[in-house]
């Protein structure tokens, strides 16, 4: 067990310190988020607004440690894979797999660099990306953004681009080092609250602005951008793991597909994500409206965690995730091949009593937005068929006429689903044993 409650496997030293013990919400909108990615102008009404939000918040994250219970241990690396349908506004399915930690060691930023940034205090995110048109101006290329909160004392919009800019160059030389990379400076984008065509990102919540710097270099093919980023950050002990690493080398084989690193300074360590993403229209991914078949969407036949995992039980560090929005109300849960775990009420909110079995939960179950997270309790593999999950009703196909609210999101902090599980069950046999 490592310090703070987190368990760093196999072998690896701990050095991190985290403050802030069980600080897990799960609640979609009840988190203050912070997210980039290529949206339309405006958000059209609350139904895409919802969509938004659950897509940002679903990639599960360590933002604080947690505990071992009954033989259940928690790892600072997460595996994670998203499914979302959008039959009510894109109709895409996109297909996403993030690996991620909080500890330098598995996610191999130099130590020094990591605390610099983290005690920078001005700057929100470091994001690495081969998106296209990563900000309004730039076409084919990749970037590197280095996102900074907007300082009070900085008065007019040439004063906060210097100010932002200055935060960014003294950083840019040493990112380039860590990725191999010669990004250079093209542009500072500062968020206007109400504008129209913001292009950078704003902590809604909180409302404060920020301010993204952003150096391009020449684009890369995500496959083997994928395969070079992954081999300098991740060590052997998880690349030949395989698991979801496996995954995302797939997805990443898409011409299609875009990938990303980011790194989210927290208050006393930093959130690191890899993340592959993949979108294809609906009509081209499912075999049938009623049955969704999440391995199917993502593009593999088989999903296996992690070994890294091998050397204790650590259930909720590879969760599958799927949402599904639709025009149509009455669609429901109707069928499932994995099984429904069970569930009851904490705090207002639904968590599974038992982690130790493989199995879904589905909140909410019906309606326009349908969420599942599958945990994977003992089970290492999971097949096509493991998965499969059937709707009550057909969609009608009359989805909300509105382009894709948000079609790529390249970093997420957000409540983490595996750490709500893990206090949830705790509390839940605590409850029970009263």
């Amino acid at each position: 067990m490592g310090e703070g409650g987190y368990d760093y496997i196999p072998g690896l030293p701990c050095k991190e310190r985290l403050k802030n013990k069980c600080h897990v919400i799960w609640k979609i909108v009840a988190k203050t988020i912070l997210f980039y990615g290529v949206c339309p102008t405006n958000i059209m009404n609350a139904h895409s607004a919802m969509l938004a939000f659950l897509v940002v918040v679903m990639v599960p994250m360590a933002a604080a440690p947690a505990f071992s219970q009954d033989g259940i241990s928690l790892a600072t690396f997460h595996e994670s894979a998203l499914v979302l349908i959008d039959r009510a506004g894109s109709q895409n399915v996109t297909a996403s797999v993030t690996l991620q930690s909080i500890s330098t060691h598995e996610m191999q930023i130099p130590q020094q660099l990591e605390q610099r940034i983290r005690g920078d205090g001005s700057v929100t995110a470091v994001i690495l990306t081969n998106h296209d048109r990563c900000v309004l101006g730039v076409t084919d290329q990749a970037c590197i953004i280095i996102n900074t909160e907007r300082s009070a004392e900085d008065r007019g919009i040439t004063a906060v681009q210097e100010s932002a800019r200055k935060i960014g160059d003294s950083y840019i030389d040493d990112i380039n080092k860590v990725f191999d990379t010669k990004a250079g400076f093209h542009s500072v984008f500062i968020d206007v609250a109400g504008a129209e065509a913001s292009t950078a990102t704003q902590n809604q919540a909180a409302g404060r602005v920020t301010v993204s710097t952003v150096y391009t270099m020449p684009m890369e093919d995500t496959a083997p951008m994928y395969e070079k980023i992954s081999g300098m950050l991740m060590p052997a002990q998880i690349r030949d793991a395989g698991g979801f690493h496996e995954a995302a080398k797939t997805i990443s084989g898409h011409e299609s597909a875009r990938m990303s690193f980011s790194m989210v300074p927290l208050d006393s360590t930093s959130l690191m994500q890899l993340k592959v993403i993949h979108t294809r229209p609906v009509a081209e991914s499912m075999q049938s409206p009623d049955v969704i078949r999440p391995l199917e969407l993502l593009g593999v036949d088989a999903l296996e965690r992690s070994s890294y995992f091998a050397s204790g039980f650590y259930p909720l560090n590879s969760v599958v995730q799927v949402a599904l929005s639709s025009a149509d109300d009455d669609v429901s849960i109707t069928d499932t091949q994995g099984g429904i775990l069970p569930t009851r009420v904490v705090d207002g909110d639904l968590v599974p009593t038992d982690v130790t079995s493989g199995g879904w939960v589905f909140e909410p179950d019906r309606g326009r937005l349908i969420e599942g997270k599958y945990i994977f309790g003992t089970q290492t593999l999971l097949l096509p068929g493991d998965l499969e999950f059937s709707l009550g009703a057909p969609d009608t196909g009359t989805g909300i006429d509105e382009q894709a609210v948000v079609v790529i999101i390249i970093v997420a902090v957000a409540a983490a689903a595996a750490l709500y599980y893990l206090k949830g069950y705790a509390r839940a046999r605590d409850s029970s044993n009263k």
